[in-house]
């Protein structure tokens, strides 16, 4: 059974992935761009139907993720509008298209919003949507947009409207409530008596994996929750348990939350803090014969050990970052000079710009432009210069100094100071050199953000095969330190002085 997804890079979807996968279904993530994913199907633009009816042609069950949920201001037509295009107008497009092209189950991940924010009895899947917001507006108008094509095309369409999702991972407020916990600071939760459901990202990607096990009888929209609802004040005990911190709770009257949070123009995130929200997911527990597979209580102690390493990395970086900040700025100074005359040489020895820009793979895949000191000439291939059959017809004149000296990296010190680089790390990939992002993203080393100079390039940079520079750069990620990364800068500076290992 072939599996296609959109938003497979995201929190649910990359969970989702792992778990098909695990289960040796034959999965198909939708990207943009290169990721290094198995199977992805890189599709540019969404909105390119022609090469989306063609992905889909083998497509047998298309569960759709992708959505627009980042906090915009909701006040006008524009959010609205904003939301709908994503939300709806593209969800029905590709929906459509999977109908034309043959696909027998839609599955689409909705929200809990589409209900409302609040309740004082648990929603069930017949109660009537009340949303508040752009995005809740938008998620209800794609659900009946859907079930309409539905009933013209009969393609199954299953729609699961999930409450707040948590895991390793998660960000937003939940991420930003555990580093309030994390420091034992107070919260006003003690007279807090509601109630809200919640869902695990192990409970969701589970429920979402049903639907394709147990053909759906008719198509539907659910309700999926963890089946334990637990109070404001409950689920920050519990956190702050599994976190390993003082969990302070001050008895604040909620009355006096919602005046403050008037004053403060947050009466909304307030109302959400204080207000019930549950829903009753017997409906889909019945029909696929599903029963969560974690507890709340497991997943918030793997959401909270998720976090203490999170923590431990977000240490790391900050140091990191300081050290690459002051030694770049320390670095810039002292070289202004002999950039500026090689920039001079640069243009007198070859026409074209003094510097030349790069799309490179960055931190998550993401690209960015990479700047160094021009050593080849306009118009050579945009490829691994070890790729080149003759290189050198390509140089400029002082092109071969500049390589073998390193000094045609110093404009990337630029880059390190605008956070897209650090002085130690990967060397970023090119745009093209799939094989390469495919390794590292196997390899978890995408999560690194590329540097001037790394592990790998110390240990034979040119001379390396694939899979060893892959090798390497895994055992930077294992090894990575602030003194491993002093070790890494020094040896970078005797293999430049003896010009090792570049062969052009």
């Amino acid at each position: 059974m072939n599996i296609h997804i959109t938003g497979a890079n995201g929190f649910v979807g990359q969970a989702l992935v792992q778990l098909l996968m695990d289960n040796q279904f034959a999965v198909f993530p939708w990207v943009r761009r290169t990721s290094g994913m198995a199977n992805e199907l890189i599709i540019p633009d969404f909105e390119d139907f022609e090469s989306i009816f063609i992905a889909l042609k083998k497509c047998d069950v298309f569960i759709h993720l992708a959505a627009k949920v980042h906090q915009i201001d909701n006040r006008g037509a524009e959010p609205h509008n904003d939301y709908n295009s994503v939300n709806s107008d593209l969800t029905l497009a590709i929906a459509r298209a999977a109908s034309d092209a043959g696909v027998r189950h839609f599955v689409f991940i909705s929200s809990v919003k589409v209900n409302g924010e609040s309740n004082d009895s648990p929603w069930v899947e017949t109660d009537q949507p009340i949303p508040v917001d752009p995005y809740g507006y938008s998620k209800l108008d794609a659900e009946n947009r859907l079930m309409t094509l539905s009933h013209k095309t009969g393609m199954m369409v299953t729609i699961i409207r999930p409450p707040l999702v948590y895991g390793p991972g998660v960000g937003a407020n939940f991420l930003s409530l555990m580093n309030w916990l994390f420091w034992s600071l107070p919260v006003p939760f003690k007279l807090i008596e509601n109630k809200r459901s919640l869902i695990f990202v192990g409970n969701l990607v589970s429920a979402i994996a049903k639907t394709i096990v147990v053909q759906p009888k008719k198509s539907s929209v659910y309700f999926v929750s963890d089946d334990q609802d637990f109070s404001t004040q409950e689920l920050g005990r519990l956190l702050s348990k599994y976190i390993g911190s003082i969990y302070l709770s001050l008895p604040i009257s909620p009355r006096l939350l919602h005046i403050i949070g008037r004053f403060l123009g947050k009466e909304a995130q307030i109302s959400r803090l204080l207000g019930s929200l549950q829903i009753n997911s017997s409906s889909f527990r019945n029909e696929f014969h599903w029963l969560p597979p974690y507890s709340l209580e497991e997943g918030i102690a793997m959401t909270a050990n998720w976090f203490r390493h999170y923590q431990q990395e977000r240490r790391q970086f900050l140091v990191k970052r300081f050290f690459d900040v002051a030694l770049s700025l320390f670095a810039v100074t002292l070289l202004i000079t002999p950039a500026l005359l090689i920039a001079l040489l640069v243009k007198l020895t070859s026409k074209g710009p003094v510097l030349y820009w790069s799309d490179r793979v960055g931190v998550n895949n993401r690209l960015f432009r990479m700047p160094k000191f021009r050593s080849m000439k306009t118009g050579a291939p945009a490829v691994a210069t070890h790729i080149l059959v003759n290189p050198d017809e390509y140089l400029t004149p002082i092109g071969r100094f500049l390589r073998q000296s390193s000094l045609d990296e110093l404009p990337q010190l630029l880059s390190v100071l605008r956070g897209e680089m650090s002085l130690v790390g990967p060397r970023p990939a090119l745009f093209n050199q799939h094989d390469l992002i495919a390794l590292r993203t196997q390899h978890r080393i995408h999560l690194l953000l590329p540097g001037i100079t790394g592990w790998a390039q110390i240990n034979g940079r040119d001379d390396l095969a694939l899979p060893m520079k892959v090798r390497y750069d895994r055992e930077y990620l294992e090894r990575k330190s602030f003194f491993f990364d002093s070790k890494v800068l020094i040896w970078t500076i005797f293999k430049i002085l003896r010009a090792k290992n570049i062969s052009h």
